[in-house]
């Protein structure tokens, strides 16, 4: 069986505005959640792993503790996530990926595991794999190289949404029940501890 080549996009671009300092940094179990993010596209071996950094790029990258990614800065993180991902993208195609898995830094519950489950269900690049949540689904995804351009040209806060949608037919979802909980407010510094 062909092994496909497969990079991971780590979306750590964002302002944490409702937060009020960068949540790229919190820690869990005395690791910060872009660092344990990383660790865990190290662990899958990945063709690429793509940090996207965006509002707090040269903190983010102070506390990296690993050179052997990528770190890309998206000085248009303001006009949202969409342009994180494009940013990977463009880079996924010239490194001539077969896929890109989408992730965010701050999906508490995200565990190796459930990165392992959407590369385990990846067999062909016309594909979209989607995590399924209790309540609703989204990231991580996994998407072959037939959409690459559509991902590049992406823009907004949206993300992949748009395209999940028009393309739901060729969708599969991979289950991870506590997908849609992250840190974006105060209140859910709870999920933590």
């Amino acid at each position: 069986m062909m092994r496909y080549k497969i990079g991971i996009i780590i979306l750590a671009a964002g302002k944490s505005e409702r937060l009020g300092y960068p949540k790229q940094l919190l820690k869990i179990n005395n690791k910060t959640l872009v660092q344990r993010m990383i660790d865990f596209a190290k662990a899958l071996e990945v063709s690429a792993v793509y940090l996207i950094t965006g509002a707090y790029h040269h903190q983010v990258e102070r506390e990296l503790s690993d050179d052997d990614i990528h770190v890309i800065h998206n000085p248009d993180y303001k006009n949202g996530m969409g342009v994180s991902i494009s940013v990977g993208v463009r880079q996924a195609i010239m490194d001539k990926l077969d896929a890109v898995i989408i992730t965010m830094v701050d999906q508490r519950y995200l565990e190796l595991s459930n990165l392992v489950a959407l590369m385990d269900r990846f067999a062909n690049p016309t594909r979209i794999i989607i995590s399924d949540y209790e309540e609703g689904s989204g990231p991580p995804s996994i998407f072959g190289s037939a959409y690459f351009d559509e991902l590049s040209k992406l823009t907004g806060d949206h993300g992949a949404k748009p395209m999940v949608k028009k393309y739901y037919n060729l969708v599969s979802k991979v289950s991870f029940q506590r997908g849609n909980i992250d840190i974006d407010t105060p209140e859910d510094l709870q999920y933590l501890e």
